[in-house]
């Protein structure tokens, strides 16, 4: 892309009216996206469309993941208009990134447990203080939703030919920026894409257990009462999507999160027949979910591991 005329007045206002107006967040954002368009990486409408929250939101979380690609892929970084959002070559391969942001998600109330110690140094009894969180299901539905969106846009890049079979295709949900994302269980997430591992124990005539695995789809259900089944990956529903990309990623985590250790914050979901190389995840510092121990044993052995 040519790099565009920037015009940080309206950038900054945008933020400021959609995000927030902390000096340090705008002086941040805004020095991102001189860097981004110094690496022709902005399309032209880049700013004019930062006309409403959920648009403003979306740019800034374009501006967050294409910084965090730039430092860890040495290839060129590229975009096309009406094209995927990032591009690059890896292993002889085209890689392609569409970014969704997620926002609007339901809260439930909570009650978080806090402890703390006497002037004395001796821990003092546990309090609760109520609080909100994402509530779970309400944030399924809303990265299915986003999921699904995304996916369609990547089969009219291969009916246009913007992309090819051959190419990884790679879908970033940044939910960086939904309200009290700390409170998010993120390892609940993965069951959108892979199957539960369900443990069934039977019981013979003589009191002998034996151990088995069921694999269990993740239901679903929207607000409106509709339930759905996911285990996208396992159950092959998207086979021209290489892998989903979940990490949490604002401007207060971008300078962290490569190098914090969190694996459900920044995690790539595979699918069954995917194209994605993992020293590419090494470079790229996302990781992968790890094997369920417990349950493999037993799909190996038919006994507890010890």
């Amino acid at each position: 892309m040519k790099s565009t005329t920037l015009d940080f007045e309206r950038f900054t206002a945008a933020i400021k009216q959609f995000h927030t107006s902390e000096s340090d967040s705008l002086e941040f954002y805004s020095s991102l996206l001189t860097e981004m368009d110094k690496r022709k990486l902005l399309d032209e409408n880049f700013i004019s469309q930062m006309s409403d929250h959920d648009k403003t939101i979306q740019r800034l979380s374009e501006l967050l993941i294409l910084k965090y690609c730039t430092r860890s892929i040495d290839t060129e970084i590229y975009s096309e208009k009406a094209g995927p959002d990032i591009i690059f070559k890896f292993a002889e391969r085209t890689v392609n990134i569409e970014i969704v942001t997620p926002l609007i998600v339901t809260q439930e109330k909570t009650f978080l447990r806090q402890y703390g110690f006497s002037l004395d140094g001796g821990p003092t009894a546990p309090t609760s203080i109520e609080a909100f969180k994402p509530k779970t299901e309400s944030l399924h539905e809303r990265i299915t939703s986003t999921l699904t969106s995304k996916c369609k846009v990547y089969d009219r890049y291969l009916q246009e030919k913007k992309v090819s079979p051959s190419d990884v295709n790679i879908i970033c949900i940044n939910i960086g920026f939904i309200q009290d994302e700390d409170l998010i269980d993120f390892q609940h997430i993965r069951y959108l894409f892979e199957k539960q591992a369900g443990i069934h124990v039977d019981i013979d005539e003589d009191k002998n257990a034996s151990f088995s695995v069921l694999d269990l789809d993740l239901h679903v259900r929207k607000s409106t009462g509709v339930e759905f089944i996911t285990s996208y990956f396992d159950n092959m529903q998207h086979p021209h999507i290489d892998g989903v990309w979940i990490i949490s990623c604002n401007e207060k985590s971008l300078n962290t999160i490569r190098n914090t250790y969190d694996l459900f914050k920044n995690v790539m979901y595979k699918n069954v027949n995917s194209k994605i190389d993992d020293t590419m995840l090494t470079k790229l510092r996302i990781n992968t979910p790890q094997l369920d121990y417990f349950a493999d044993h037993i799909r190996k052995h038919g006994t507890l591991p010890r």
